[in-house]
This record gives C-alpha cells, structure tokens and sequence, in this order.
C-alpha cells in the first residue's frame, strides 16, 4: 500500500470515529484541553480555530482567552493560504470558506511568539499530523515557523500506526488530548510536561 493510500485510509477511520460525537463530547473535550492550556505562561498570544466536523470544541478556551485579555487570532482562508487576524470579540466571527473567520484586519506579525492550536484528523506519537490534505497549516508553518505548535485531538486520535511523513509535512510540538500530553518538537521554552 502507498503512504498515499494509508494516509487517505487513516483520515476516513479517524473521521468516521470523530463523526459519531455529540456536541457535548466536542465542549467537554474542549474544557479538559482549557486545563492544559491555562499551565502555560501568559504572554504568548493564542491562535484557535472555529470547529468544524466535530473537532474538538474551542468555544470554552475563547471565551477563557478573551476573559483573561489575552491576544487572540483566527486563521482566515485565501485561495491557497492561511492567514490568523486578531479577534477582539467572539462576536467577530463571520461565516468563512469552510469555518468562522474572524472580521478583524489586524494580521499576524511573523516576529509573534504566538501559541497556535492546530486541528487534525489524525496525529502520530511524535508530533506528525494527518489535516484534510489542503496543506493550509503545513504551508502557514512554513512561513512562520517559530511559532508554538500544538495539535489539539480526542484521545483516540492519536495513530499508533504511524504514517511516512512527507517533507512539506510540519510537525507540532505537543499535541494536547483531553487526558495526555504527547511529544513533537519540544520546542517550548516552558515545558508543560
């Protein structure tokens, strides 16, 4: 079987198994990633998304982010790119090529220590990423790629049979599960393991 056939074999499980949660089952996975999340220090700004196809439920962090003023972005789709513009309200959130996108015009400086919460479908022990196959975050990540990087997953979204990452492929730094906390790059300066 090609890695080709494997990963578009992985992304249909992993969407089937995520197309049977409720509701409540995206939130409250979303409330135990808000107690990960809240062990971080506070000055890095935080870009979420808005949830589609039973994702894991950011509402709860949002509405903690913009409670404790924190810096807030959502990425915003172009043709081929990705781009995160600040949100100042939950209200500014507008109806978008696939998601919410927010209404602000307030773009995403390249020299921001930002802490960027990236949705998947699937996520192997060591920080790879399975997404819709666009590459809208691979490619984002290459143009700011020293910003934090955790992926955001149920538990069950973590792949022990992992899959050849491609080179254009960008690995997280943790991914974060309702229960866990799994490996990547490491990279943050405040380890929250």
């Amino acid at each position: 079987m090609t890695n080709s056939t494997h990963k578009s074999k992985i992304r249909e499980l992993y969407k089937t198994q995520r197309s049977a949660l409720s509701p409540t089952q995206c939130r409250q996975a979303g409330l135990r990633i808000l107690k990960h999340l809240q062990k971080l220090p506070t000055q890095h700004p935080l870009c979420l998304y808005s949830s589609i196809q039973n994702e894991v439920d950011l509402q709860d962090v949002r509405d903690w982010a913009i409670k404790m003023n924190r810096e807030i972005y959502y990425p915003r789709l172009g043709s081929d790119k990705m781009d995160f513009f600040q949100l100042t309200s939950a209200d500014h959130l507008v109806p978008g090529k696939w998601t919410k996108e927010p209404t602000g015009s307030r773009r995403l400086d390249k020299l921001t220590n930002a802490i960027v919460l990236v949705p998947g479908l699937a996520f192997s022990m060591d920080g790879h990423r399975l997404g819709f196959g666009k590459g809208y975050y691979d490619n984002f990540f290459l143009d700011f790629p020293n910003l934090i990087r955790l992926g955001i997953a149920y538990d069950f979204q973590i792949c022990i049979s992992s899959w050849a990452p491609e080179p254009h492929d960008q690995q997280m730094d943790y991914t974060l599960t309702p229960s866990s906390i799994w490996g990547g790059r490491g990279l943050l300066q405040h380890p929250i393991i």
